[in-house]
């Protein structure tokens, strides 16, 4: 984020956010994301879940669902396995990683 806004990540900028787009197939992914995480954070209190938001990014005409990235600490990354890669699938097309500065 520059500016109270969210940019693309770019060289080496670490990102600390994912924006995930509009699908041709799914015109209500975002929006249905958004309220499963709304949905998420209500019925399970006690339980971290990652800040989400609907908003625009810098360049792109279209909102996009901003999910803070949960893998990165101050110090560092923290690894894991997300299930596209386990399933051997790779599905960035819809996806773009912002930074916050």
């Amino acid at each position: 984020m520059r500016d109270n806004k969210y940019v693309p990540a770019s060289g080496g900028d670490k990102s600390t956010h994912i924006a995930k787009f509009l699908s041709l197939s799914h015109s209500d992914l975002i929006v249905n994301e958004y309220l499963t995480m709304m949905a998420f954070k209500s019925l399970l209190p006690e339980d971290v879940i990652a800040e989400v938001s609907i908003a625009e990014v810098v360049g792109i005409c279209e909102p996009a669902l901003i999910v803070k990235r949960f893998d990165r600490i101050e110090t560092g990354s923290i690894h894991f396995e997300e299930f596209n890669q386990l399933l051997g699938r790779f599905s960035l097309k819809n996806i773009m990683v912002l930074t916050k500065k």
